[in-house]
């Protein structure tokens, strides 16, 4: 008996033949029972092959599998994964504090469980976190006066911040404006009343200006370290090493006996190579702008403190952009005086600066720098048969534009005092 084609193909249950994709088979759909003829085979596609069924239609139709159960994703290769602590909140972005003391920010993406309102909800200042954030197209954020190059993925938070470290971030937050969503407790007011903590300022500036007007004359030698890292990094890397004869007079410095990783260098200090970044002279320069009345810098006593056993008095300061701290200059582009926030040591009851700590911030788009801190540490040093308040370390890390980052570590050791027959010179003015 001679069955039809088209009967054969109902009757018969489908076979692993006719599972097989429409590009692959030899017939059209308009084929089936109609007259037409049959078409050349179409061009193969490579394309995975699912399970179909045979219906009561000319047609093979897929069979859907089930929509697969959302799970959270895994931060992948191309994600930057940071720890630290979580200091500031606004309604687009976030920061974290890392371990080295750098400050990093991620824009927060248009979803409504990294809203910031979601995040202020169920975390607290200073907690400890872990933050995945995908690399963006650079934003420049006029209001924070930064370039951005994350956005928020993930958000973990691994721990409750320690009493020491929230009221370290307490008081850090205290010296810098702004708003925060994240509940600050106000720092602990100073034991000293407002009449005593001002007589203590009053004291502490004079001392100071005192100070910078008769600088001590010294040679020391200059070791610095240069470091470079990126947003995606936790690490450091090592970059090379300084050093030189450094002699300061009447405020005024000069470098000698020039080194780059142990072999001379016959240029200028200046002229060193590496994207790494050159650190100025900072020994008494911050003084004047500091504690000159002339000057619109504020500062507030925040309480006494012991360090090495030693007794100290801490202030915190801020100073507008435009004012008299010296000015930034970036390769070949305009001077800059942006605004300073930080906090500085004295001891006590001498009034002397042992530690300065200061923050730049609020740089132009096209400056190509985002933040610069500085870290100082000065001590009294035996030359001769007389000890003098010099500076024994410094420590520069700045972010430029691009999102690098930059550091500097500098320690001054083997003080002496300045020769007279010294043939340092001396640049003019």
């Amino acid at each position: 008996m001679c069955i039809p084609a088209a009967l054969l193909m109902i009757l018969l249950p489908p076979s692993r033949e006719w599972t097989k994709t429409r590009a692959q088979t030899k017939f059209s759909p308009g084929a089936y029972g109609s007259s037409r003829k049959l078409h050349a085979p179409r061009r193969r596609v490579d394309r995975p092959v699912r399970p179909r069924v045979f219906a009561s239609s000319r047609y093979f139709r897929p069979v859907r599998a089930p929509m697969p159960v959302p799970r959270e994703k895994s931060p992948s290769a191309a994600d930057v994964v940071l720890s630290g602590s979580l200091e500031r909140l606004l309604g687009q972005s976030i920061f974290v504090r890392l371990a080295d003391d750098r400050l990093v920010d991620a824009r927060l993406p248009h979803t409504a469980d990294l809203s910031a309102e979601a995040i202020a909800a169920h975390y607290s200042l200073a907690d400890q976190v872990r933050i995945a954030c995908r690399p963006i197209r650079t934003v420049y954020d006029e209001e924070l006066a930064l370039h951005q190059h994350l956005e928020l993925k993930k958000l973990q938070r691994l721990g409750p911040a320690s009493p020491e470290e929230l009221a370290r971030v307490a008081a850090r937050l205290s010296r810098q404006a702004g708003a925060n969503l994240l509940h600050s407790p106000a720092p602990a007011p100073p034991a000293d009343a407002p009449a005593a903590a001002e007589a203590l300022l009053e004291h502490v500036r004079q001392v100071n200006l005192d100070f910078a007007a008769r600088l001590p004359n010294f040679v020391a030698d200059e070791i610095g370290k240069r470091y470079t890292t990126s947003l995606a990094s936790m690490d450091w890397r090592y970059v090379d090493t300084i050093e030189s004869e450094i002699a300061f007079r009447g405020g005024r410095a000069s470098r000698e006996h020039i080194r780059l990783n142990g072999k001379p260098w016959n240029r200028p200090f200046l002229d060193l190579p590496g994207a790494a970044g050159l650190w100025g002279v900072f020994f008494g320069t911050q003084l004047r702008p500091l504690f000159s009345p002339d000057c619109p810098t504020r500062i507030e006593f925040e309480g006494r403190r012991e360090a090495d056993g030693r007794s100290l008095l801490a202030f915190r300061f801020s100073s507008p952009p435009a004012a008299c701290f010296r000015a930034f200059f970036h390769g070949d582009g305009p001077r800059y005086r942006p605004a300073r926030t930080g906090r500085f040591l004295v001891d006590d009851p001498g009034g002397h600066m042992i530690r300065y700590e200061e923050e730049a911030i609020g740089f132009p788009e096209d400056f190509g720098l985002d933040r610069h801190t500085v870290v100082e540490s000065w001590d009294y040093v035996k030359i001769g048969d007389a000890a003098h308040l010099l500076p024994v370390r410094v420590e520069i890390v700045s972010r430029t534009a691009d999102g690098s980052w930059a550091r500097d570590t500098v320690e001054y050791r083997n003080h002496r005092r300045f020769e007279a027959s010294s043939d340092v010179v001396f640049p003019s003015d």
